[in-house]
């Protein structure tokens, strides 16, 4: 298939693709970093046993060391209050 455009526009195409590539392979590399973590963050929940149903808040730190690794801090669910009971009621006279 082929089509005449000016040429300006064609420059402008060209760039556009250009960009699109480049967006398509950020993309990509971002969706590898984000399946690492992925998986690190599974490991780490069964490894330790996480009650993420019970309000678990964990924060991990932005960037590796030289070594690789990266800090993870958390903070256990804080108790639930336990509901005051109700007096039992007298029993009924008959």
């Amino acid at each position: 298939m082929e089509a005449k455009i000016p040429y300006a526009q064609a420059l402008k195409l060209g760039d556009l693709f250009s960009r699109a590539s480049a967006l398509q392979e950020a993309i990509g590399a971002l969706q590898g970093q984000l399946a690492q973590r992925q998986a690190l963050l599974q490991t780490l929940i069964g490894a330790l046993e996480l009650p993420l149903d019970k309000g678990f808040q964990m924060k991990i730190e932005d960037g590796a060391d030289d070594d690789g690794m990266v800090a993870v801090t958390w903070k256990d669910p804080p108790p639930k209050p336990e509901k005051p009971k109700k007096p039992a009621k007298p029993p009924k006279d008959k």
